[in-house]
């Protein structure tokens, strides 16, 4: 009977704690950021927060989801737009949002096309990616395969600068292999493990941990500092590097969910666009193209082991873009791939050169507008069915994939 009055005033006590309600917010508030992510709805330029990586977003959707794609696209951001503004159109121009893009997983004007002339459900999973190389797209592949997910189809879309990209970092030092570096499934530790390894574990999720705070601390200092329109601090006041107020509205223009329209040719500037791609063109590397050929060669080799069947295809580029390739420097690009894929028994489909775009189908030197986007899709399966041998490659693995269902 004494305890009852004690437990009750223990209860009292810890109610009215301030210490203790500050703890139960700051951890209320932390499970906010960590489920709602708000920085991932803030564009700075010059600024990639850890929330604001798509792939992390597009990855965490293809492993929860339950049912698996029969075909992974992997490429730069060519295919990654193809891939919005057919499906986009297709779909009537619904209201989708302008940051939409680089976190559109679907690809279901190309689905509805493959099951319309080769009669065979195939589900496609868009992980095209901004500024992803060859070599990107490898590891890439390499963690969707370390998941178990295992497509029919590996539908690889190249164009010139993802091998030859002067602009680009060196192997294993992009931001997708720091994406992969940085991060982890979950905490991980084990008495089985060495103290060392646990200790790893520890210090790899506090480094994410600080690294998502520094990028609030990040954003925060520029919204503030933009608002008012003074420096930081006395280092950058004295070196003029202060923040203008008209830098806020890159904030505010980032957090609009204004609804996607179909930009208009050339909205991008294609010849600001050029000038860019002189650059990643320019001096030609050769070193970096060789690099990026091995890249290519082993992510063939690893969709023939695990019994996938990949096609790589040339995505249509502006001629512009194109012609700042000597002609002998677009012999050797195409022809390499070419090499790379017959060594592995690949198809290569080259739509670099098509005749079937003009100048108003581009939005900048590369990007394709919607109607191009769909018209290159359908060249893609026309090419696939003048093959006499896809078809029955398509169906033997797709009745592969029904018998190892039915045995389960």
């Amino acid at each position: 009977m004494e305890e009852t009055p004690k437990k009750q005033s223990l209860i009292r006590r810890l109610c009215g704690s301030t210490l203790l309600w500050i703890v139960l917010f700051l951890i209320a508030f932390d499970c906010f950021l960590i489920s709602v992510r708000p920085l991932q709805y803030v564009q700075v330029r010059g600024l990639l927060t850890a929330d604001q990586e798509p792939l992390n977003d597009k990855l965490e959707s293809l492993y929860s989801a339950i049912n698996k794609p029969n075909m992974i696209i992997l490429g730069s951001s060519l295919p990654m737009h193809a891939c919005f503004e057919a499906d986009w159109l297709a779909a009537n121009k619904p209201q989708w949002p302008t940051n939409y893009i680089s976190r559109h997983t679907g690809s279901e004007y190309l689905n509805s096309l493959f099951s319309k002339n080769f009669a065979q459900p195939i589900h496609g999973y868009n992980l095209g990616m901004p500024a992803c190389m060859i070599s990107d797209s490898e590891e890439i592949f390499k963690d969707v395969l370390a998941h178990k997910i295992k497509p029919k189809i590996l539908l690889i879309t190249v164009a010139p600068r993802d091998f030859i990209d002067n602009m680009a970092q060196p192997v294993g030092n992009s931001r997708y292999s720091r994406f992969f570096a940085d991060r982890r499934d979950g905490l991980n530790l084990s008495l089985a493990k060495k103290a060392e390894e646990n200790t790893e574990e520890l210090l790899n999720h506090a480094w994410r941990f600080f690294k998502v705070r520094a990028d609030y601390s990040r954003t925060i200092e520029f919204i503030v500092c933009s608002s008012l329109g003074r420096a930081s601090n006395i280092f950058n006041a004295a070196t003029g590097r202060g923040y203008k107020r008209d830098q806020l509205s890159e904030i505010t223009q980032g957090m609009t969910t204004a609804p996607y329209q179909d930009p208009e040719p050339g909205t991008r500037s294609a010849s600001d666009d050029l000038v860019v791609y002189r650059k990643r063109y320019l001096p030609f590397n050769e070193k970096r193209l060789s690099t990026e050929l091995n890249h290519l060669n082993a992510l063939l080799a690893m969709a023939r082991q695990n019994n996938i069947l990949p096609i790589v295809v040339s995505m249509p580029i502006h001629p512009q873009n194109l012609a700042l390739l000597s002609n002998l420097e677009q012999d050797k690009t195409f022809a390499s791939i070419a090499q790379v894929c017959a060594d592995n028994n690949t198809r290569f489909i080259n739509l670099s050169d098509s005749n079937n775009y003009a100048n108003n189908d581009f939005s900048d030197s590369v990007h394709l507008r919607s109607q191009a986007s769909k018209r290159f899709f359908d060249e893609l399966i026309s090419a696939l069915e003048t093959d006499s041998t896809f078809s029955p490659q398509l169906s033997q693995l797709c009745s592969n994939n029904s018998k190892r269902i039915a045995s389960k």
